[in-house]
């Protein structure tokens, strides 16, 4: 008889864009993932639902999620799994293995060396953005070299963009071999853009993201 694979339990640290995505996906497949806990300091249990079943990108209603019910103002149920919420900036404070956490999803992007990572008290933390610390804490892409995986309990997923281009190129470096090859991405807008002009913190992103679309 086959040993029964139970679900991994796993941690949100930040749910912005990307820890939202990543909370939706593992939400579909409850087979594979079991969201334990999110620390997300500024979403209130009772607005948990409208967050999560609502997109302005993918314009879903509901999507995943089927069930939300607020169980207190740290806990809410959602699809029947119990989801703790925290509400803490400081990786140090979050009680991850307390509530079953073994993987941690460090989705903030104030987290990105192996050093602050290990402030965690969890198992596993991948990264959800190319790290700080490049010759300490290694880079896997699936498709491209995740298979070099070799148990390391800190890891980077890389960014979006190299995501993308990643197993493109890969595929186009074994069929031809590239000698030299240079990109420009033009980039969706993002958070860390403005919606109307002003001061910030690079000069490309000073202009209004609704009316210049950059390289970013």
């Amino acid at each position: 008889q086959g040993s029964v694979k139970m679900p991994i339990c796993v941690g949100i640290n930040g749910l912005g864009r990307i820890g939202k995505m990543v909370c939706l996906q593992m939400l579909a497949e409850p087979d594979v993932y079991n969201i334990r806990a999110i620390n997300a300091t500024s979403l209130k249990a009772d607005e948990v639902s409208d967050y999560l079943c609502y997109d302005s990108a993918h314009h879903y209603d509901r999507g995943p999620v089927k069930n939300v019910e607020v169980v207190s103002e740290d806990l809410v149920r959602i699809n029947g799994n119990e989801i703790h919420l925290f509400k803490n900036r400081d990786a140090s404070k979050l009680k991850w293995r307390d509530v079953g956490v073994e993987y941690v999803l460090e989705c903030t992007g104030a987290y990105l060396t192996t050093e602050r990572c290990s402030m965690h008290d969890v198992d596993y933390v991948i990264q959800s953005a190319p790290p700080k610390d490049p010759e300490i804490t290694p880079t896997f892409i699936y498709g491209v070299n995740h298979s070099e995986y070799q148990g390391q309990r800190i890891v980077s997923a890389s960014s979006c963009t190299t995501n993308c281009l990643g197993p493109m190129l890969k595929l186009v470096n074994e069929a031809f071999e590239i000698e030299n090859v240079y990109f420009t991405t033009i980039h969706a807008s993002t958070g860390s853009q403005n919606t109307v002009d002003t001061i910030n913190k690079k000069n490309r992103t000073h202009r209004s993201i609704f009316n210049n679309m950059i390289p970013h």
